[in-house]
């Protein structure tokens, strides 16, 4: 496994529309820090090279962010997902300080009232933004992502989503396709084909042409997922939810088994077998 994707926290101010964790949010937390720590210790041993920490909102546990830095950010690369609205610049220095390598700030548009909509939050674009250049300003590393819709998923829309990751200091910028499950479950969201044909001629042109020479980078899983397979499950990362379940990943909500149990290498073994069920 080379990624573990952790969520550390239930607590979100938003109301994303297409939240995966919409169920969860604003529930009673259920893993204590020392809890936490005791997940990451587990996959440090079985050799991850990065952690993602996810929620909910993980800034709400901000100091508990510090602590886990402190504790083990030695020999990892630790991003944590975040929405920006209360990621000042003295916060990203004592991430900084800690050992945290970036930020993944989520931005779904590049006009602020359709990302504020987006995001059931008035302005969190602009609060966004300023996360961005606190986070450069501050030494972080920077991605943004971004959940491409239907109605998004044009190629003028992409261009200038690139542009605008470039203009404010982006390095990375994360394209990811809408599932049918949390806030979007039962809704008819997933892109169709001449969506995807779109979004992977975007992804070419930037990742494989000069035009995208001076542009961030760009990750997008489901161009490699239709191509390899699914890379979750195990078998280069996976989830472990708001309750320490490992899930296959953040989309597939399936709960395989605790994460905090004492020997997890055989339940991790089994999963990889299993592969993921989607």
């Amino acid at each position: 496994i080379q990624t573990l994707v952790l969520a550390i926290t239930k607590k979100c101010g938003f109301q994303c529309a297409h939240c995966v964790e919409w169920n969860q949010l604003n529930q009673p937390e259920r893993l204590t820090r020392h809890d936490l720590l005791n997940i990451i210790s587990k996959f440090k041993k079985l050799g991850i090279s990065q952690l993602q920490l996810s929620g909910g909102e993980p800034l709400s546990r901000f100091k508990d962010i510090l602590f886990l830095l402190r504790k083990a950010s030695q020999g990892l690369d630790i991003w944590t997902y975040t929405n920006g609205y209360a990621l000042s610049r003295e916060k990203c220095e004592k991430l900084r300080d800690a050992g945290l390598t970036g930020v993944i700030v989520s931005i779904d548009h590049h006009v602020a009232a359709v990302h504020d909509q987006f995001r059931g939050k008035p302005g969190a674009w602009e609060h966004a933004i300023a996360a961005v250049h606190h986070a450069r300003e501050a030494g972080l590393g920077v991605a943004i992502s971004c959940c491409v819709t239907r109605e998004y998923c044009t190629l003028d829309n992409l261009q200038a989503l690139s542009q605008m990751a470039q203009t404010h200091g982006a390095m990375f910028l994360q394209l990811m396709e809408p599932r049918a499950e949390g806030h979007f479950a039962n809704k008819d969201v997933l892109l169709q084909p001449q969506h995807i044909l779109t979004l992977e001629a975007f992804y070419d042109t930037m990742m494989h042409s000069p035009a995208g020479n001076n542009y961030p980078i760009i990750t997008y899983h489901a161009y490699q997922t239709r191509r390899q397979g699914c890379l979750g499950a195990g078998r280069e990362f996976l989830y472990v939810d708001t309750d320490g379940m490992v899930q296959s990943c953040p989309f597939c909500r399936e709960k395989w088994f605790s994460a905090l149990q004492e020997d997890i290498r055989p339940s991790l073994q089994a999963l990889r077998l299993i592969g993921c069920v989607k």
